[in-house]
């Protein structure tokens, strides 16, 4: 277990000395053209160390071990053409947008932590991968031989590594020859929609497996058990993370297959498992399909249709439900389901700090023409207290005028939530000014047609009730400001920053950022749950889920999510901290 543990610490200083150096280089030169080529070669140098280590103390040198040179032949074989390929793709694309933001390319500050954690990353990766192969070369056990298991599951490896070349050959030909037909249907993706990725992952569980031979305890040593990080965290990375693997190109990147070929790409994707090259893949259940094959519901295209909710109200089952409810209506020990499940008729009231306006959405009554409008759709309505007049500040017909609102501290406008596309679930803060609508001389249309947009980036969207459970908070020591939850639009919009907005300039401050907000970010955090997650002295990351301000802005706590314990906890900071 020493000389293990020795070969084990070398390798990653190896793999660490390789990272950093090429860190070093490639941000000086501002560059990550060689990124994924020391990928290739750090795998190349782990390969050599072992085989050269391995031998120390060893019943067999590694010459004379047929066992640790089949390994590293297969496991270079493996790499090597991983290095040849990304380093033609490196040529061919000429540059890596993953980087463009750390490097500053897009007129921005560069970030030189940003991409150091870029680096250790991919050393985390290589070394995590190269695991089964350190235990087979580092091993102590005297087998020269193999047995019928050993000559399995290398043959199997061989195959996933070729599996993988042919897939990358045949579709960087497709594609070099004009991408004919709109997806890549020849050869081996004929029975599989990701072949190369089938063959990654399918070699790596190979390599896990042929090792046990090299394991001196059996399924009792632990450094054996740990191999096993291999093949799962190459499925992590290309299952489940969105900027790469299948979440990268099922789901809603099919679009442009659909959009093109529907009918085809519908047959093709029907005909054609998501991993496992086989053939009558139609003919597999449903069931199956979600489990073991991995076609798992969230890689479907879901596309939207703006007849979706006329088909939900025109569903037979739903007809069928809504006659259920109507007979139950007619019991006199039950409340009619028509009235439990309806919107209130006014809902959300407000009044002004000062107690000059009281303001109030509701769905009953049109003021322009004082009749009932029973479309279902809430409106704000404001009262002048002190002249009893009412007005409409909103006209909203087909949705609900906004989500939230409140009066600013100076009770000059009215500032809501809304969401600026039906069913995009990104929303923006809006400000709509109320001396308008009481100035008798000016006509009320003039004021309620231009409510103002005040977040300028189309890219951000508001959160609802993540800062200290409220959505947006006015001071009197900043009248003309606001405060509000923000995150830029996509997956990891659950986790907020807190932006302050000036309502006359639109400004838009960050006052409090989310260790979750960027890329770079996400990484860094990603790279510290691995870290804490091997290393249980290593403390675990935590991201905040909600702020919590006091009257002043000024932050005392937060929720921190853990991932590594899967929990969540208050985090509080003293007044004289925070000062």
């Amino acid at each position: 277990m020493s000389g293990q543990g020795f070969v084990y610490g070398i390798a990653a200083a190896i793999t660490c000395t390789i990272q950093l150096i090429g860190y070093a280089v490639a941000y000086t030169l501002k560059t990550e053209t060689f990124y994924d080529i020391l990928g290739g070669v750090n795998y190349l140098a782990l390969a050599l160390w072992s085989a050269i280590a391995g031998s120390i103390d060893a019943p067999l040198n590694w010459v004379d071990d047929p066992r640790k040179i089949l390994v590293t032949i297969l496991f270079i074989c493996s790499r090597g053409w991983l290095l040849l390929f990304l380093a033609w793709r490196a040529h061919e694309r000429k540059g890596d947008s993953r980087f463009d933001e750390v490097l500053g390319k897009g007129g921005g500050q560069p970030q030189p932590f940003g991409f150091f954690v870029f680096w250790m990353a991919q050393a985390f990766w290589v070394f995590l991968i190269s695991m089964p192969m350190l235990f087979v070369n580092s091993s102590q056990v005297n087998k020269p031989g193999f047995s019928a298991f050993d000559i399995a599951f290398a043959i199997l490896f061989c195959a996933g590594v070729l599996i993988e070349i042919v897939a990358d050959i045949q579709k960087a030909l497709w594609v070099k020859r004009g991408r004919k037909g709109d997806f890549c249907a020849i050869g081996v993706w004929s029975v599989s929609r990701h072949p190369n990725y089938f063959g990654e992952i399918f070699q790596w569980w190979c390599l896990f497996a042929f090792s046990y031979s090299s394991s001196n305890n059996g399924y009792a040593n632990p450094l054996w058990w740990f191999g096993i990080l291999s093949p799962l965290f190459t499925m992590q990375i290309l299952m489940t993370m969105e900027p790469t693997g299948l979440c990268n190109a099922e789901g809603k990147n099919l679009k442009r297959y659909y959009d093109k070929c529907p009918e085809r790409y519908s047959k093709y994707r029907e005909n054609t498992s998501i991993l496992i090259p086989m053939i009558g893949y139609k003919y597999v259940p449903l069931f199956l399909k979600r489990t073991i094959f991995f076609d798992f519901k969230k890689y479907e295209y879901k596309p939207k249709s703006e007849s979706e909710d006329e088909g939900v109200k025109n569903d037979p089952k739903n007809s069928q439900c809504d006659s259920e409810m109507s007979a139950h209506e007619d019991k006199d020990d039950l409340i009619p389901i028509s009235t439990l499940f309806a919107k209130p008729h006014s809902a959300q009231v407000r009044i002004s700090g000062s107690g000059k306006y009281l303001a109030w959405l509701s769905r009953g009554r049109s003021m322009k023409e004082d009749s009932l409008d029973d479309n279902g759709v809430m409106n704000i309505f404001c009262k002048n207290l002190e002249t009893s007049q009412i007005k409409q500040l909103t006209f909203a017909k087909e949705r609900d005028s906004c989500s939230h609102y409140v009066f600013n501290a100076d009770e000059t406008e009215v500032l809501f939530l809304r969401e600026i596309r039906r069913g995009s679930e990104t929303y923006h803060l809006f400000a709509l000014e109320i001396a308008p609508f009481f100035d008798e001389t000016k006509k009320e249309e003039n004021a309620v047609t231009n409510p103002r947009n005040l977040i300028q980036d189309p890219n951000m969207t508001c959160g609802i009730g993540f800062v200290g459970g409220v959505q947006l908070w006015t001071t009197d020591a900043t009248p003309r400001e606001v405060y509000v939850s923000t995150a830029a639009v996509g997956p990891f919009s659950l986790f907020w920053d807190v932006s302050r907005i000036n309502i006359d300039t639109k400004e838009c401050v960050l006052v409090q950022q989310n260790v979750m907000s960027s890329s770079v970010s996400r990484w860094q955090f990603i790279v510290k749950t691995g870290l804490a997650l091997l290393c249980s002295w290593f403390d675990p990351p935590t991201a905040p889920l909600q702020w919590f301000p006091d009257d002043e802005m000024q932050f005392r706590g937060n929720i921190q999510l853990d991932l590594v314990h899967l929990g969540a906890y208050f985090c509080a900071r003293g007044r004289e901290e925070q000062d």
